[in-house]
This record gives C-alpha cells, structure tokens and sequence, in this order.
C-alpha cells in the first residue's frame, strides 16, 4: 500500500453510526449551564450522592496519608527543577554526558519499536508455539498408536 485510500463502506457505515451515538450522548448529558437538560445528573443523582458521602468519609480516615502524597505532589516538581537547574548550571559535563547517553538508549529504543514485537513474541508467540509443538507430537503419537493396532 503506498497511498491513502478511503475506508471500505460497511467500515463508514459504522464509524458514521457510532459518531451519531457520541453526539446524541453529548447533547444528553450537555449541563444546565449550557442549555441542556443533563439527564445523566438526574438519572445518576441519587448514586452520585451516596458515592459523595462515601469518599468524605473515606478522606476523613486516610487523612494523614493523603496529606502525604499532597506534599509529595506538591514539592517534586520544585525538587526536580532545582536538580535540573543544578546540573545545567552547575555540573554541564555531566549533563551533556546524561544527554549522550540518553540520547544512545532512546534512539535504540525507538529503533526497535519499544521492543513491543519482542516482548509479545516471548510472551504470547512462543509459549502458544511450545504449547501447540507438544499437542502436535502427542497428536501424531496417537494417530501413529490407531494405525498400529
């Protein structure tokens, strides 16, 4: 295939169907402040509450771990500034060095596709070629073991 080329009609039909579905719920759940009725509000109204409830009360026990990860959110991007700021600044061999080698590996991983072929080639390819070599001898065995009889 070297040029583009429209999608087949039954594949239009369907992508056609599914943008009407995604407008018509868009126009059901359009808010009161834009002009619309919101019916997944109404329809959703008394679960929404109880689930409001639920998290206050949840939020309420896990208090001091929340607290924690506010403050890890909070003050990692400054950490993470000041140690940029502190090898571009300060350190910029080292920062060329992080660069290069950065640059190294990044470039290899994107030549090889994220390894995506390779992982699901040793995950799913090989155990199901393992698995289907074995039924096939075991297979031919008992075929080999009628016609002996």
């Amino acid at each position: 295939m070297t040029h583009l080329h429209d999608a087949p009609p039954a594949m239009a039909l369907a992508l056609i169907v599914l943008a009407f579905g995604s407008v018509v719920a868009g126009y059901a759940g359009l808010p009161h402040a834009l002009g619309g009725s919101n019916r997944f509000e109404h329809f959703l109204g008394a679960e929404l509450r109880r689930s409001d409830a639920a998290k206050r009360r949840q939020s309420a026990e896990k208090a001091p771990s929340s607290t924690l990860m506010v403050g890890v959110r909070r003050w990692s991007p400054s950490a993470a500034s000041r140690i940029a700021a502190f090898f571009f600044l300060k350190r910029q061999e080292a920062a060329r060095r992080a660069g290069r080698s950065l640059r190294r590996r990044s470039t290899a991983c994107l030549q090889h596709k994220y390894y995506v072929d390779e992982i699901y080639d040793a995950a799913i390819v090989q155990p199901i070629r393992v698995v289907s070599g074995a039924r096939a001898v075991e297979g031919r065995r008992r075929a080999g073991a009628s016609t002996a009889r």
